[in-house]
């Protein structure tokens, strides 16, 4: 299943930075203007709130993987284990911005209010 579902959200995510503000007879430079106005009117309505996630800590237990193959000279078949063992991964911290996703939809009723649209 993951490797199903792999392919379909890295391509997802390499199109979502892919998009553009446009409107008809406006310049680049306006348009920059206009999209640098509305992040700093939404870095001021919404501030930066950085918060700290702790990821869990968690066991991997050990695994044994086993097939048959055939040996090419001699055409015998035997069996042939691979063997991970076990291991602890200690818990991790990391620092986001929970008002991102706010602020970004702030931006885009900006931007939106402002006549332009995402392509």
């Amino acid at each position: 299943m993951l490797r199903f579902v792999a392919p379909l959200l890295i391509a997802a995510l390499a199109l979502a930075g892919c998009t553009e503000w446009v409107q008809r007879g406006i310049s680049p430079q306006q348009r920059d203007r206009e999209l640098a106005a509305c992040k700093a009117d939404g870095f001021r309505k919404v501030p930066v709130a950085e918060v700290v996630v702790t990821n869990a800590s968690y066991y991997e237990f050990s695994r044994e993987v086993c097939h048959t193959q055939k040996n090419r000279k001699t055409g015998e078949k035997y069996k042939r284990c691979d063997y991970t063992p076990g291991y602890w991964t200690p818990p991790t911290e990391s620092v986001v911005d929970a008002n991102s996703d706010a602020r970004d939809a702030m931006e885009d009723d900006c931007m939106y209010r402002r006549g332009y649209i995402k392509k």
